[in-house]
């Protein structure tokens, strides 16, 4: 990876598919309650829903197949489905390299948030089941806001949570709504180019990294040249 242009006052991280390889887990999910209720889904259609909330992603298909529930509960009943899935122990690990980068990003007194579209008890569960919950600052769910991405207000909100302005943060996404939100926000974004993520279109973002590790190893050559 080459030189980041700037050391960031502030990170703040996507959840599914940055901090956990999630997108696999919310598909199982999803696809066993199509099945459930009767209708098939391509892995192309579902991804048009990678980085979106449940409740968005099941505003339209309601819409689409004519289902009678609402979207509402069925985006509870798959919140709870995945909490209870991912609350099993030894069920779900940190993304490789998670750990060093937050450590790393924690000993250079830069100020770490998560800014997650998925429901409040997920983005409280998740962190706290990897065992990374105590290096965020601050949380925020699309519970917390009004628009979804790739509306740029929850990393607004972050952000205004972590007292950073916008052009000191970095964001790292795996998404393209996450991505457009980032830019939108006059943020610098970093997408992490995650398979497990499908077919996504990260050419907005200002740089394409393979790893976490890659990450880590910017942010440290920049402090020792800062220094």
């Amino acid at each position: 990876m080459s030189e980041l242009p700037f050391l960031p006052g502030a990170v703040i991280f996507d959840m599914d598919g940055v901090i956990i390889d999630s997108e696999p887990l919310h598909k199982r999910v999803f696809l066993g309650m199509a099945q459930e209720l009767g209708f098939s889904c391509t892995d192309q259609e579902y991804e048009r829903f990678t980085g979106r909330s449940p409740l968005v992603q099941w505003r339209h298909v309601v819409q689409e197949h004519n289902l009678s529930p609402s979207p509402e509960d069925l985006a509870r009943d798959q919140v709870d489905r995945y909490l209870n899935f991912v609350s099993q122990p030894g069920t779900i690990e940190p993304m490789p390299g998670l750990v060093a980068l937050l450590q790393e990003l924690q000993a250079r007194s830069i100020g770490l948030a998560l800014a997650s579209s998925n429901d409040r008890k997920v983005v409280d569960t998740v962190p706290k089941a990897l065992g990374v919950d105590h290096f965020f600052s601050a949380m925020v769910s699309g519970q917390d806001v009004t628009a979804p991405k790739p509306d740029p207000e929850i990393f607004l909100v972050a952000a205004r949570k972590l007292g950073a302005a916008t052009e000191q943060c970095m964001v790292v996404e795996d998404a393209a709504n996450g991505v457009a939100a980032a830019k939108a926000a006059n943020m610098y974004c970093l997408a992490l180019d995650n398979p497990n993520s499908g077919s996504q279109d990260l050419s907005m973002a200002d740089r394409i990294i393979p790893s976490l590790d890659a990450f880590t190893q910017a942010i440290a050559a920049l402090s020792q040249d800062k220094g």
